[in-house]
């Protein structure tokens, strides 16, 4: 026998802290009747996202009608999928009974499960907000990853709970679903003594930080967040800056290629570049004039295709950088940035 299951979420609203109200602002009226909920369908599954006065942490309608431009700080979310086997079933039961040992034959069945569940409501939770951060303005709020590797803890943080036909509210207790990753950090970031000395000398100036790094430091900090694109583009903007002072005041003695370096008529570097771009500069001017003991073929390669993915970015309408692929882009064009900045002059770069 086959049973249908309703899985209720509360899905709070996630707003970063830089407006004064930050939540899903409403003008004049809220959604608190039926007609106006949000309903979806896909693969036997359909999704109700609707709203209460408790949405606004008010506690009745009563208090609600008494404000103007109310603010939604969660949504509800009710998931119902209509056929279920038998063994699920039981699995989801014996779970919430912290009965593990009957359940464990069918845990994988429930997190598969748990995983599309999660992915069909945090789907179009994550339209909604795109709706009104994009078409509204409300710039401040922001989507829910996809990704379901601790969608156990989401499920918790959504006080997630579900219903058996017609039993009562039982716990949704995903099995298996909980992943930690850490990203190391190189030796070299670390602050040795020599470095302690450059910051006291740092402190007692009136210098600004180096742009290139600055600009780094910020890409780095957007890919961390989340925010692939930003970062990526942000650490192109360090590229372009770092090349502009490599051209206004490239040390040519420092190349190692004396019969080159004579042949070249270093002074035109700067227009050269100018009219090449950052493109034509990374792909066909800089391999030329950089050898590959300075300039390592693999970040050369990288920079080359972290150039490819910014343009499909920024004119290609491309939503998102592969995780992996931004950490390798960033650390490339760091690279390229601290190689430039080696063969820079340091009235040019400073």
């Amino acid at each position: 026998m086959h049973d249908h299951l309703l899985l209720r979420l509360e899905i709070p609203i996630l707003a970063t802290s830089i407006v004064a109200t930050p939540g899903m602002i409403f003008d004049n009226w809220f959604p608190l009747d039926n007609k106006d909920f949000l309903l979806a369908k896909e693969d036997g599954l359909s999704l109700t996202l609707w709203f209460d006065e408790k949405c606004t942490r008010f506690q009745t309608r009563e208090e609600l009608s008494h404000w103007l431009n109310p603010m939604a700080h969660f949504v509800n979310a009710d998931v119902v999928c209509t056929q279920i086997s038998p063994e699920l079933a039981s699995c989801i039961a014996s779970r919430a009974a912290r009965d593990h040992h009957t359940a464990k034959k069918y845990n994988q069945q429930y997190t598969e499960f748990a995983r599309r569940l999660y992915v069909f409501a945090i789907k179009h939770f994550n339209r909604l907000v795109a709706y009104v951060r994009t078409y509204k303005g409300q710039y401040w709020l922001q989507e829910y990853s996809l990704d379901t590797g601790n969608m156990g803890s989401a499920f918790v943080s959504f006080k997630a709970k579900a219903k058996l036909g017609d039993s009562d509210w039982l716990r949704w207790d995903v099995p298996n679903s909980y992943n930690i990753s850490c990203v190391g950090i190189e030796q070299v970031r670390y602050i040795d003594k020599s470095s302690w000395s450059e910051a006291m000398a740092f402190v007692n100036s009136s210098r600004r930080p180096f742009l290139v790094l600055d600009l780094l430091s910020d890409a780095e900090w957007l890919a961390g967040i989340g925010h692939r694109r930003s970062a990526l583009t942000q650490a192109v903007t360090a590229l372009e800056v770092a090349i502009s002072h490599f051209a206004k005041g490239v040390n040519v003695s420092m190349l190692e290629a004396p019969t080159s370096a004579k042949r070249t008529d270093w002074g035109s570097l700067k227009g050269q570049i100018e009219h090449l771009g950052i493109s034509g500069t990374v792909r066909y001017l800089l391999p030329i004039i950089l050898p590959a003991r300075i300039l390592d073929e693999a970040v050369l390669t990288d920079c080359q295709e972290a150039l490819t993915q910014r343009q499909n970015v920024v004119h290609q309408g491309q939503r998102d950088i592969d995780p992996t692929d931004c950490r390798r882009f960033l650390r490339a064009i760091r690279q390229m940035c601290e190689i430039l900045r080696g063969l820079t002059s340091t009235g040019a770069s400073e």
